[in-house]
Formats: structure tokens, sequence, C-alpha cells
């Protein structure tokens, strides 16, 4: 649930952001109307070279601004998604940033996946008893008391699974080597 707090954390402050941006572009907008009759910020006459230091700087600093947002909303539109909603555009962009948080699938239209190759996997299919009912697989994970209820517990149950499923295929061929010694007095 923290993740997901954070993600809209995010998606409002890239709102925020783009508000400011859009406020920004339409402030430099009427000052360059207001420069174009001929007055200044200051309400003197004169050509836009003898403007204040101040206000150059905002003006190379909102021309800086203005370039990277128009150049992102270009990348964004040239980008693999046609034809979208705004939302899930905004979704895409969100996700193609925490991309290395989250496990991101992009799935293919109904059209474009018929032209794909097959997939084929290499590996044979395994038989394992541990899969072959929902109740083996919950007696194996009570007896040896695997949790997937935290991150933590959930890697380290996977990794004794994993274990077991890869010791299970083995057994079946070693003989065991392993001997207790007779009790002696």
């Amino acid at each position: 649930m923290c993740a997901f707090s954070w993600f809209n954390r995010t998606l409002e402050e890239e709102e925020d952001r783009r508000r400011r941006e859009e406020a920004m572009a339409q402030a430099e907008a009427e000052d360059d109307e207001s420069d174009s009759t001929g007055l200044t910020g200051e309400g003197y006459s004169g050509d836009p070279d003898k403007r204040s230091g101040k206000k150059k700087a905002k003006k190379r600093k909102g021309n800086k601004k203005g370039n990277t947002s128009t150049a992102s909303k270009r990348k964004r539109l040239d980008g693999p998604i046609d034809g979208t909603e705004e939302l899930s555009r905004k979704v895409y962009d969100t996700m193609e940033k925490l991309k290395e948080i989250f496990f991101v699938i992009r799935l293919h239209r109904h059209n474009s996946a018929a032209t794909l190759p097959p997939t084929s996997d290499p590996d044979q299919p395994v038989h394992s008893e541990l899969m072959d009912s929902r109740d083996a697989f919950l007696q194996m994970a009570r007896e040896r008391h695997l949790e997937f209820s935290s991150l933590r517990r959930a890697k380290y149950s996977t990794m004794v699974l994993l274990y077991e499923l890869h010791m299970e295929q083995r057994q079946s061929f070693m003989k065991p080597a392993f001997r207790y010694p007779p009790f002696t007095k």
C-alpha cells in the first residue's frame, strides 16, 4: 500500500509541475504581448534589449523550460502508444519512469500479436508431486512453516519452494548417501 501512495504522490507532483509550466508559459506569452507594444515590465517604452537583468534571466529560464516540455510532449506522442486517451498516456509515462521499481508488462494488440513468432520453451515440463494439487502444496508449506504474508517471508518461502522442487527431482535418482551410525554403548 505504501508503493501506491508514493505512486499517487508522484502523479500529483507531475500534475502540479505541468500546471506550473502552463502558467509560466501563459505569463510569458503575456510578457511577449506587452513587449510587442513597446512597453517593458516597468512601464517604460523601449526595445526589449534594455530590459532589467531579472526579466532577462526569467525569460531565458522560461525558454529553457518551454523547450524541454515541448520536446518531452513530442517524445510522448511519437512513442508506441497511438490514439490512447490522456489518462492511459499519463500512466504509461509514469510507469516508464518507475520501470526500475515496478515489474512492467506491455501487452500487444490482438492483430500485432498474431504477427509475433511463436513462443517456445527450450526446457521440458517437469512433473512435481507438490504441484499435483493445492492440498499437496499447502501441506508442504504448512510443514516447512512457509509464509507469503510479507515480502521478506515471501522471498524466503519462494527460495525454499524452489529448492524443494529442485531436490525432489534429484532424490528419485539418488540413494541416501548419509547413514546414521548405529547406536553403541
